[in-house]
């Protein structure tokens, strides 16, 4: 039989999974905003991009290697954004129709209860790890793209020394 301790225990590592969900989604809107922010401004300036890369002799191909990392960067994190199927612990009227004629002792429903919080909590884990990898490979992307820029810049002031 389950003992209210037993059932906090379950459920405080429940509440966990909901709490890693709010900061996945969090660093989930930073990553958004980031990269938007990047993407945006490249958009604007795109005359400006051509006439760098062309001032420096820099290859579009280049330029256009560092957009694309982005635009990944941009598709992992709306993917970790999507909608996901997270698990309640159970349907509360779908528990009170199963009571029947007499409601079930208190250990009993402890029982249970420890087994929905089991089970939810595994499925929500399960999701949380599916977006932590993709923002794993967005945050990844990201720097690869910030390296690519610092190595664009860092070629260009080399070169205009010479």
């Amino acid at each position: 039989m389950a003992s209210e301790v037993q059932y906090n225990l379950f459920k405080t590592v429940f509440d966990d999974e909901i709490t890693r969900h709010s900061g996945l989604e969090s660093k989930a809107k930073l990553y958004l905003t980031i990269i938007t922010f990047y993407l945006g401004i490249v958009g604007l300036k795109i005359n400006e991009v051509v006439e760098f890369a062309n001032r420096f002799q820099l290859s579009i191909i280049l330029l256009a290697i560092m957009a694309l990392v982005l635009f990944l960067a941009l598709l992992f994190t709306i993917a970790a954004m999507s909608i996901r199927k997270y698990e309640r612990i159970c349907d509360l009227e779908e528990v009170i129709k199963s009571f029947g004629e007499s409601p079930p002792k208190d250990n009993d429903i402890l029982d249970d209860w420890l087994v929905h919080l089991a089970v939810a909590t595994n499925r929500n884990a399960l999701q949380n790890n599916r977006v932590a990898t993709l923002l794993q490979c967005a945050s990844g992307l990201i720097f690869m793209a910030v390296f690519l820029q610092l190595g664009i810049f860092l070629f260009a002031v080399v070169k205009s020394r010479m």
